[in-house]
């Protein structure tokens, strides 16, 4: 995984660049990660990892993911896509695509958060939760919920390497080890 991030790195901060040139940013955050959980389903890990399965298929292939989803590939964003399956690189998507968004969030002055529920946060829940956890970073906030429902109940947060555990999972623990 690591080296993942390493190859990925430089891709994610040339098309971090070259969107930022462009006023494309939101364009490449869409394209990346529509190619990104396309990379990450098995079928198409299954057909990528075929040796008959050629260069130009595989992007042919992505290229017809990406116009079945209403999102047609532009000329650079086919050029791109063909340098990375020439190189053989397709598989490092995922990577190139969280590396490209850590990239557009910390250079717009946001803050990433991301919160593990039980549930999905109702709209209203949502903005309260941003709005305090603005006031406390003293920062815009990009929130990303997650579900797992192992937590049992409530939440837990996630933001500039701090952990808030507000999970009914983490509290019975909190009460054990208080026993």
């Amino acid at each position: 995984m690591a080296e993942f991030a390493t190859v990925a790195r430089p891709y994610a901060q040339a098309l971090y660049q070259l969107g930022n040139e462009t006023d494309g940013l939101s364009r490449w955050h869409d394209c990346l990660q529509l190619l990104a959980m396309t990379m990450q389903d098995t079928n198409v890990m299954s057909l990528y990892a075929n040796p008959n399965f050629s260069v130009e298929q595989r992007v042919n292939f992505l290229s017809e993911i990406c116009e079945s989803q209403q999102f047609n590939l532009n000329r650079t964003e086919s050029n791109f896509l063909k340098l990375l399956a020439d190189n053989q690189r397709l598989s490092i998507l995922p990577e190139i695509y969280t590396q490209y968004y850590d990239l557009q969030i910390k250079n717009t002055g946001y803050l990433a958060v991301e919160v593990i529920s039980t549930y999905a946060i109702k709209p209203a829940q949502k903005k309260t939760l941003i709005e305090a956890l603005e006031q406390r970073f003293n920062k815009k906030i990009e929130l990303n919920v997650t579900i797992d429902r192992k937590i049992l109940g409530g939440w837990v947060i996630r933001a500039s390497g701090q952990v808030i555990d507000l999970s009914v999972r983490g509290r019975l623990a909190q009460l054990a080890s208080t026993l």
